[in-house]
């Protein structure tokens, strides 16, 4: 109440008028959130004793509900009747479900072993063959290459040897040379003479080199496939006997299930720094997987300042969770730590 008194605003020269000594003071107590739930219990001073304001404070408004008491301790007076009881004020509206975090999906089983592969059931009789399709038209010739290039021409063969020249007659000297003379009329052709005698083939030369190959032709059409032949019977194969079972397989993984604890809360407005933790156990005959917790604000706060500041397994069938109180929670509220644990299902 004092610091509530302190936050008001005093001056020591002005317009507003004060109780009086020993009068009442007078305050306006916020009881409706009116879209400000911080405000919700706090206290507003609008008169008291030796109180002079520079600007009269507002009357109590509909979210406020005016609240006196004296200044000056008096002897207590005789009790006096008790008042009607006020109308009930309207149900305040329910606040968000907290929803808890999905637990972790439990590691998946081992698979089986594989059993042993059943022996091999005999094959059946071959089917007879089916007739031979008929045999696809043939496909049209493909154009012929364009001729390679010309091959070189072989060396010649060397000239066959020259018969013995007669030996020649001595050279008479030469006379000076006399006056060409007027030119005759042509001879008569004379006859042909006898063809002499052909004179041996010369050696063969060597062969020259093979042209480069021409390039390949267009290829033809593909023939007509052939009508498939029918289809010969099945054969009738015995089934082969069932092969034994394989052994089972290991067991898979159990499967999990997550185990909430008791909550633990903490007593109303509690200061910031207040702690509290809580546990969750495994049942019997299952094994700790993990865990964690959550810190919640229990009753009307407009901040939920708390948070988790530890959760580890505190035994092998144990988890703990520890919350905090960070800042003050509001008249009437609490924190409220609850742990939870992954354990292995029971078996059966």
């Amino acid at each position: 109440m004092a610091s509530a008194m302190a936050a008001a605003s005093v001056f020591v020269s002005a317009a507003s008028a004060d109780t009086g000594p020993g009068g009442p003071i007078k305050s306006c107590v916020r009881t409706s959130s009116a879209g400000q739930p911080a405000l919700i219990g706090s206290i507003r001073i609008i008169d008291g004793p030796g109180l002079v304001f520079q600007i009269p404070p507002p009357s109590c408004s509909s979210n406020e509900t005016e609240l006196d008491w004296p200044s000056v301790q008096a002897g207590t007076g005789p009790t006096g009747p008790r008042g009607a009881t006020g109308p009930r004020g309207p149900t305040g509206a329910r606040g968000p479900t907290g929803r808890g975090a999905t637990g972790p999906t439990g590691a998946k089983g081992a698979t089986g072993a594989k059993g042993a592969t059943g022996p091999k059931g005999t094959t059946g009789a071959k089917g007879t063959t089916g007739a031979k399709g008929a045999t696809g038209a043939k496909g049209a010739t493909g154009a012929k290459g364009a001729t390679g290039p010309k091959g070189t021409t072989g060396a010649k063969g060397a000239t066959g040897a020259k018969g013995a020249t007669g030996a020649k007659g001595a050279t008479g000297a030469r006379g000076p040379t006399g006056l060409r003379g007027p030119t005759g009329a042509a001879g008569p052709t004379g006859a042909k003479g006898v063809t002499g005698t052909k004179g041996a083939t010369g050696a063969t030369g060597p062969k020259g080199t093979t042209g480069a190959r021409g390039p390949t032709g267009v290829r033809g059409p593909t023939g007509v496939r052939g009508a498939t032949g029918a289809r010969g019977p099945t054969g009738a194969g015995v089934t082969g006997p069932t092969g034994p079972p394989g052994p089972p397989g290991t067991n898979g993984f159990p499967g999990s299930v997550i185990i909430a604890g008791t909550p633990v809360i903490t007593s109303p407005n509690p200061a910031p720094g207040t702690k509290a933790s809580a546990t969750a156990t495994c049942p019997g005959g299952s094994s700790l997987l993990g865990g964690g917790g959550r810190a919640t604000v229990k009753g009307l706060s407009a901040l939920a300042l708390t948070a988790i500041y530890e959760t580890y397994p505190s035994a092998s069938d144990t988890w703990t969770a520890s919350g905090v109180v960070s800042a003050r929670l509001g008249s009437g509220a609490s924190m409220v730590v609850q742990a939870y644990v992954v354990c292995t299902a029971p078996a059966g």
